[in-house]
């Protein structure tokens, strides 16, 4: 310790004595290691990160595989990337029945090999009003036993319980840390507080810990959590929970807790038996009438599972491309920083010498000037670490603000620089000290020491010295010359993005949203609102016109259904996917987007009318190749089989994203 200590001393003499040095050694590395740290904590949040609670590694999370003869209506919820081998389908989501049934059997059987079982779900944006002002909330709905599965305790006041999870019980809400410290102030006294949610008052009974966002997707973090018993007083006109004489849609995901020593395979299947008879009795059978057809025993719908310790993984999965993509980039950027540091080293080790030459005549061993060396490039290797985690807290905002829908990373996640993260930081210091430090000393102290004191310190190892240092900086040319290339191409790739023709006039366009079902408008009063509103809109000096549409453009999000052609039946009907766009009648002139053929809509086409719609040319062509669409009889259903006319065509517009093909697409009036 004595001896280190010496070195230690020495190596920050020798750096104040070059400030130059010191000050381009550390920022080029700081440079290399904060980009490296804001990427693992990024690497850490999405991809590494266990959920923050009681023994995650006992959670298991259920799915489902089923043959594709095999058809689930009202299909909600998330459909599980490669979960299920070719030929087969497989999904995340359970009706809330199915759920139900399953956690009865798993309290039934004494040999259960889980101790718990629930379920979770997000819910569509609520509209949450508190003490008179109103904001749309993220939401979930969880079981009774969600909190006690997973081992989280309220920050303050009660988690939700079986108890409140009862279509009886009084509706009960708890909120998250964050929306407690934005919309309340933090103020201790919000439990017991009411908040009102859709037009539907609730009880504030807890606030969940900040360190907990939810078992859901890594960018969903839910600002209000309601029971599942809540939901159809929450989406009163298409409730998802079960109903007699009402079938509701899969939506809920299914989790448990393993007993010590239980399997994921035990648990599997312990519930499988029940799941199979339940889902066969609510798919359509796969035979067509008089015409047996074979199904094979592997077709049949049948549960998985798989570790729920990182919850919902299918949006990590996702994304992971990405952020390896970004992180071996990064990774390459303090190669750069290394090679960089270690030639310059290697041209002060040429300074110094006939330091080092007088030290080894005087008797110093070669390990011990190897360590000295080691220890000045440590130094330098965590004064860059200290000053990257600057450079890191500053890239973790950056990537916060690239997040968002659309975008290649998350949104809403939280970066920490935590102990995981700063340990990182402290390892690929280490070694990055290691790393630029090892051959310069090496080569400073693999002297002739005859040949050494005879020669001038302008030739002594000047040609070993010479050659590393080449090689060093043909690896950086070469390293960046490759960066160089991706990053041009990424450049040229964004502009070729934002040269596609999109079908519309893009400029001065103002976009935003409303949600006014959720506060309790419907039918008469939902029309008058929007007529209310267009006027008021169309008013104002700065708007030159005001339209409206379901669906956003170019949001990565659209809505589509099977059209039924002329000449089909709903039960004849081939695959004809269609993207459905509802649309205000001025649509096509605001967006200026080209009538090709027939008319567009009018304000005549409304509720009481016969059904029209205007398509793309990309439908009409598909689906109607050398005839004119005009005039065709279409429809999504039995209800409106035949009942929808065809009065125009328009030009074809991107809607999903600049990459997309275009899609047939079918446009009704509001």
């Amino acid at each position: 310790m004595q001896s280190f200590w010496q070195d230690l001393r020495y190596g920050l003499r020798m750096m104040r004595k070059a400030p130059g040095f010191t000050a381009i050694a550390v920022l080029s590395l700081a440079l290399g290691i904060g980009a490296n740290t804001a990427l693992f904590s990024l690497v850490d949040a999405v991809l590494l990160k266990s959920l923050p609670v009681k023994e995650p590694n006992r959670l298991v999370l259920f799915n489902w595989q089923a043959g594709k003869p095999f058809r689930l209506t009202g299909m909600r919820g998330t459909f599980v990337p490669g979960s299920a081998p070719p030929g087969m389908r497989g999904g995340s989501s359970f009706k809330s029945s199915i759920f139900e049934k399953m956690r009865a059997e798993q309290q039934r059987d004494a040999n259960s090999p889980m101790t718990d079982l629930f379920a979770f779900a997000r819910l569509n944006d609520l509209n949450a009003l508190v003490d008179g002002q109103a904001q749309i909330a993220k939401a979930q709905a969880v079981s009774g036993g969600y909190f006690a599965g997973l081992g989280v305790q309220a920050k303050i006041g009660r988690t939700i319980t079986q108890e409140d999870d009862d279509a009886s019980a009084p509706p009960v809400a708890m909120i998250s840390h964050r929306y407690w410290q934005e919309r309340f102030g933090a103020n201790p006294a919000v439990i017991g507080k009411q908040i009102t949610l859709n037009k539907n008052i609730f009880t504030i009974v807890g606030v969940i810990p900040s360190t907990f966002a939810g078992a859901s997707q890594v960018d969903d973090r839910p600002d209000i959590t309601v029971p599942v018993a809540t939901e159809p007083i929450l989406e009163s006109e298409r409730p998802m929970v079960d109903r007699p004489g009402k079938p509701a849609p899969w939506w809920l995901h299914v989790m448990g807790r393993l007993k010590t020593g239980a399997t994921i395979e035990q648990a599997k299947e312990s519930l499988d038996g029940t799941f199979q008879s339940l889902a066969l009795e609510l798919m359509p059978s796969p035979r067509k009438e008089n015409e047996p057809t074979k199904i094979e025993p592997r077709d049949y719908p049948h549960l998985t599972a798989r570790a729920g310790n990182r919850g919902m993984w299918e949006m990590r999965s996702v994304y992971s491309s990405a952020i390896y993509l970004l992180f071996g980039v990064v990774g390459l950027v303090l190669l750069i920083a290394c090679a960089n540091v270690a030639n310059l080293l290697l041209a002060r080790a040429a300074l110094r010498g006939p330091e080092i030459t007088v030290r080894l005549a005087l008797g110093a061993g070669r390990w011990r000037l190897i360590r000295q060396l080691l220890t000045e490039s440590m130094l330098l290797a965590a004064s860059g670490g200290a000053v990257g985690v600057l450079f890191a807290m500053w890239g973790k905002d950056v990537l916060e603000a690239m997040g968002g829908r659309g975008s290649f990373l998350p949104s809403d996640i939280e970066y920490s620089l935590d102990w995981r993260v700063l340990g990182f930081t402290i390892g690929v210091s280490m070694l990055t000290g290691i790393l630029f430090g090892i051959a310069p000393a090496w080569r400073a102290t693999s002297l002739d020491l005859t040949s050494a004191l005879k020669e001038s310190n302008r030739t002594a190892g000047g040609a070993s010295r010479s050659r590393l240092s080449k090689a060093l900086v043909i690896t950086q040319v070469a390293i960046s010359l490759v960066l160089l290339v991706g990053a041009g191409l990424f450049v040229r790739t964004l502009r070729n993005l934002q040269q596609v023709e999109l079908g519309f006039n893009q400029e001065n366009l103002l976009l935003f949203s409303l949600q006014p079902r959720t506060a309790g408008y419907k039918e008469e009063r939902l029309t008058q609102l929007y007529q209310q509103l267009f006027s008021r809109l169309d008013a104002l000096p700065g708007a030159r016109s005001v339209t409206f549409s379901q669906f956003p453009l170019i949001a990565h999000y659209v809505n589509d259904t099977n059209l039924i052609l002329p000449g089909e039946t709903a039960k004849s009907r081939a695959e004809h996917q269609t993207n459905v766009q509802v649309i205000r009648e001025n649509y096509f002139t605001t967006m200026q987007i080209p009538l090709l053929r027939g008319r567009g809509f009018s304000a005549q086409d409304d509720q009481r009318a016969p059904k029209v719609a205007v398509v793309n040319q990309s439908l009409a062509n598909k689906f109607f190749p050398n005839e004119n669409a005009i005039g065709k009889q279409v429809g999504f259903d039995e209800q409106t089989l035949g009942k929808i006319e065809i009065v125009g065509v328009v030009g074809d517009t991107k809607y999903n994203s600049q990459r997309e093909e275009i899609s047939p697409m079918i446009y009704t009036p509001w």
